[in-house]
C-alpha cells in the first residue's frame, strides 16, 4: 500500500522535486525556477498544496494571493508568472479579501488517471475551506491554460476565458 498524503510547507528538496516534475509537464517556459520560487515562499510560505508518496513529490498546486495591479496586469497578458516577485505576492492576514493566481498544477503523468487526482485536488479545497474559516476569501482567481489538462481543470472549476491570446481563465473559488 502506497502512502499519499498532502503537505502545505515545502523545503528546499521538494522544490527541486516540483522542478522535476514541471520538467515532464510543461515545456522550457513553463518549468519553475528554484531562485524564483524560493522568492515567492519569503513572501507567503502558504502558496503550495503538495500530493507526496511517501517522501517523493508526485503532484502540486501553486496558489499564490497577489496584488490587485499584478492581477490584472497578469489578466491582460503583461506580466507572466516568471515575472512575478515577492512584491506582487500578498501574505495572508485574517478577514482579507484577495486575488489569486493559480500558478500551477502539476500531477505525475502516472496518477493523472487515477484517485490520486482527487486527493490533490480535496487538499486544495480544504486549503482554501480553512483559509475561509479565517476570514480570507478570494474576490476573483486566475489561471493560464499552457497544457489540456490545464484548461480541463479550469472548466471543471467554472472558469471562464477572459484572455485568448494568453489562454488565461478567471473564476472564483466556493468552496462550501
Amino acid at each position: 500500500m502506497r502512502d499519499y498524503s498532502i503537505c502545505y510547507k515545502v523545503n528546499d528538496e521538494m522544490l527541486y522535486q516540483m522542478i522535476e516534475l514541471d520538467k515532464l509537464v510543461y515545456n522550457y517556459g513553463n518549468i519553475g525556477d528554484f531562485k524564483l520560487c524560493k522568492n515567492w515562499l519569503s513572501k507567503n510560505e502558504d502558496i503550495y498544496t503538495v500530493l507526496l508518496d511517501g517522501d517523493q513529490v508526485v503532484g502540486y498546486i501553486n496558489f499564490m494571493p497577489i496584488k490587485k495591479n499584478s492581477y490584472f496586469e497578469y489578466r491582460a497578458g503583461k506580466l507572466k508568472d516568471y515575472q512575478i516577485t515577492s512584491d506582487d505576492i500578498e501574505s495572508f492576514e485574517d478577514d482579507k479579501e484577495y486575488y489569486g493566481l493559480i500558478c500551477s498544477l502539476v500531477l505525475s503523468e502516472k496518477l493523472r488517471k487515477s484517485n490520486m487526482s482527487l486527493k490533490l485536488y480535496q487538499g486544495f479545497i480544504n486549503k482554501i475551506k480553512s483559509l475561509k474559516s479565517r476570514g480570507i476569501t478570494f474576490k476573483s482567481v486566475l489561471c493560464e491554460c499552457v497544457t489540456d489538462d490545464g484548461l480541463n481543470n479550469a472548466k471543471k472549476l467554472g472558469f471562464i476565458q477572459v484572455n485568448p491570446i494568453d489562454e488565461i481563465y478567471e473564476g472564483k473559488l466556493d468552496f462550501k
